[in-house]
């Protein structure tokens, strides 16, 4: 048995050369024959050819680059990570200038070093400890810090020794006084003072002026004209009344009608206030809401609220006594927790005291006893915070379940696409004509390249839209743009909003660095590209294809639906360009939501002058201006990336440039028709995003105020809000 194989060549045809095999088997019955070639489906409705007349196919679409995927899970990771990017950041941040950014922004009556040297009266410093936004009123006074500023204004240095003694043990004073009382009258020097605040290790980095009005009745001469001396007791009333004034300002935080007294359930959430949510069990935080009801008539007052924080003072021997309590008998109950408090502290602790707080930190295995280490946890948070930490209270958040966070997020996507589909419609004529204006391709010399110039300007572009193509041709390819809004809107507003929230510094009051702030929005930008690339190059085709059709009449084309489109692509084809894409929407958001914040607090600000009013509220007139203005900017700046993305994603006609990257595509342009080239289209596009964005957030946020209205008010998983807050919301006394 023999066998030959002939092979020939034949005429090239597609892509690739047609092969015929002839195949002669002596015992095969069969004769040979010749297949047919097969033949390969055009993705165009009309068959295309050269100039040879052979058929001519389109290349296939592209797999997904490598790269791409590298940065899609690159993103992804990023994501993840982003809450250690937060700790990394601001852990370089030094108390000391966290300490000098407060001091300048509430000393000198708020004006800071702009009227000589800066100064803090016990006003200033009031402010200094409560919310930015809290009316300071009820809180003025008071007089909590009146003994302590009697004498006078303190300097910043008196400021940082104050934030010094607050975080230290009285214990650590305590011995630290006794060590350095070389003479051991019970007395200290103006020298040996300094001395002793240097060399406890933790004290400020600054020299403190002992010579002011402020240390005169501690250091300044006597009636016999000697220096006079600090005494440990005098020290210890020093840092007592700073602890005392704060806990007093806490206590008015929650005692909103100055009646004296908070409830059972005000006083946990301001024992928990600060404290880290991921060290805590989330059955413990729900004690927060059954402790009102086991204590309804308890009456905390701020007594009982100081003696219970004094706990915090010195938390070593605390801990010691507990930890030998718990080895001896395996649990700590209710007489022994009263037995440890009055060793270590000196504090005696009635029964309701007692059993609030057995209620609060509860042991779940142990009912009964004293869960020791969440207890300890809580206290050391309100032991080791700082003066910038006490501005910016927040209480404790539960742990919110799979199916509230699934409804609260089905709730943000459902409401960011209802208003992305009504800023996009609005001004979805605007994007019609900006879109053929950048594709409209010209020389230097303002030649069209394939021949003639359909449009002058951008007003003849929509004259001729409505001319031949009538009112509906402003809105081809709105379909693709509504469907894909919604999920480009959602998450783009939430990711906004996540990594802003973990970038805002909590030392000072939640405000975000402006470097933090622009790559918040850059990554809201570059998390939307996989839901806006395949969207945009399906939307520019079906925009672009009215004009072809016109240009090329009788040449039997006939227009695409997005699905023919969709299927032409593929996968890999969907995401032509999207390298423009982000090289568009990255600066575009990094630019837009920091413009957008700015220009809303300077919205607020001018009403608050105009009405005198701290709670006054931005109305629709001033989110429309804010968006807008801020959707203006960003639009201008990011129109050079648009132009290249719009061309690259473009279908490309007979007689026009063809570009492989990002790079070609711009030198192209810029070699054949200028750098005015890459502001085609610009007024357009400000046209449209600068309403489309004012729009979309103005009834983002409207929507957000009539859900709730109507399902009743309820605080974000994301937003800690005092229980006073959450009853002047619901309307309640």
């Amino acid at each position: 048995m023999w066998r030959r194989t002939v092979r020939l060549v034949g005429r090239r045809s597609a892509s690739k050369k047609s092969t015929t095999n002839y195949n002669y088997n002596t015992n095969s019955k069969s004769t040979f024959s010749i297949p047919t070639p097969k033949t390969r489906k055009s993705h165009y409705s009309t068959q295309q050819f050269n100039s040879l007349g052979e058929p001519v196919f389109p290349k296939p679409p592209k797999p997904l680059a490598k790269w791409k995927i590298v940065v899609f899970a690159g993103l992804l990771l990023a994501a993840i990570n982003i809450p250690y990017v937060n700790k990394l950041v601001y852990q370089t941040s030094q108390p000391l200038e966290s300490l000098g950014r407060l001091f300048l922004r509430y000393s000198n009556n708020g004006k800071g070093n702009s009227e000589g040297e800066a100064l803090m009266s016990e006003e200033d410093f009031i402010r200094s400890l409560i919310p930015a936004k809290t009316d300071p009123t009820p809180f003025l006074g008071t007089g909590s810090f009146k003994q302590i500023f009697e004498h006078g204004k303190i300097t910043f240095e008196d400021f940082v020794l104050f934030d010094y003694l607050l975080a230290t043990p009285e214990s650590h004073l305590s011995a630290a006084f006794h060590m350095f009382d070389e003479d051991h009258n019970g007395l200290l020097t103006k020298e040996q003072f300094q001395t002793l605040i240097a060399a406890t290790g933790a004290g400020p980095q600054v020299d403190v002026d002992f010579s002011t009005k402020f240390w005169d009745r501690y250091f300044g001469n006597d009636e016999f004209g000697k220096p006079r001396s600090i005494s440990e007791k005098q020290m210890l009333d020093l840092v007592r009344s700073l602890r005392s004034g704060v806990l007093n300002q806490e206590f008015r935080m929650k005692d909103s009608d100055n009646n004296g007294w908070i409830s059972a359930e005000e006083f946990g959430r301001g024992l928990f206030s600060n404290a880290p949510n991921d060290t805590i069990p989330s059955y413990i935080v729900t004690k927060l809401h059954t402790v009102g009801n086991a204590y309804k008539n308890t009456k905390v007052t701020f007594e009982r609220w100081e003696r219970i924080n004094t706990l915090a003072s010195d938390l070593v021997a605390l801990e010691t006594g507990l930890k030998l309590i718990s080895n001896a008998s395996g649990h700590v109950n209710r007489e022994d927790f009263k037995k440890v408090v009055k060793v270590t502290s000196g504090i005696e602790l009635n029964d309701t005291e007692v059993g609030i707080l057995f209620h609060l930190f509860d042991n779940e295995k142990y009912p009964g006893t004293l869960n020791s280490r969440v207890f300890l946890d809580v206290l050391k948070t309100r032991a080791e915070r700082r003066l910038y930490d006490f501005g910016k209270y927040q209480e404790i958040k539960p742990q919110v379940s799979l199916l509230a966070a699934s409804i609260k997020a089905a709730e943000s996507f459902g409401l960011g696409g209802i208003a992305g589909a009504a800023g996009a419609t609005a001004v979805y004529p605007i994007d019609l004509v900006k879109t053929r204006m950048q594709n409209q391709r010209t020389t230097r010399a303002g030649v069209s390249a394939a021949g003639k110039r359909l449009y002058a300007n951008s007003f003849d572009c929509a004259r001729q839209v409505w001319k031949f193509e009538g009112p509906l041709g402003f809105y081809k390819g709105i379909g693709p743009q509504l469907i894909g809004v919604a999920p480009e809107k959602a998450i783009k507003l939430v990711v906004n909003d996540y990594l802003r929230k973990w970038f805002s510094d909590p030392k000072r009051e939640g405000e975000i660095y402006l470097p933090l702030e622009v790559l918040a929005g850059s990554g809201a930008g570059a998390s939307q590209v996989i839901f806006t690339n395949p969207l945009e190059i399906v939307k520019i085709r079906l925009q672009v294809q009215g004009e072809t059709l016109r240009r090329f009449q009788g040449s039997g084309a006939q227009p695409k639906s997005a699905f023919q489109i969709v299927r032409e692509l593929g996968f890999g084809g969907l995401y032509k360009g999207s390298s423009a894409c982000f090289l568009r929407d990255i600066p575009f958001s990094g630019i837009y939501f920091p413009l957008y914040a700015k220009f809303k607090d300077l919205r607020l600000s001018s009403r608050k002058k105009k009405t005198g009013r701290p709670d006054v509220e931005l109305g629709a007139s001033d989110i429309l201006l804010a968006g807008s203005g801020a959707g203006a900017f960003s639009a201008f700046a990011a129109t050079p990336a648009d132009v290249i993305k719009t061309r690259l994603q473009v279908e490309v006609r007979p007689g026009e440039a063809k570009y492989t990257n990002i790079l070609d595509c711009a030198s192209q342009v810029l070699k054949s028709e200028g750098w005015t080239a890459f502001f085609k289209g610009a007024i357009p596009r400000v046209c449209r995003s600068s309403p489309q964005f004012g729009v979309t957030l103005w009834t983002y946020e409207s929507l957000q105020k009539y859900v709730k209205g109507h399902e009743g008010w309820s605080a974000p998983t994301n937003v800690p809000v005092s229980a006073s807050d959450r009853k002047s919301k619901q309307g309640k006394v």
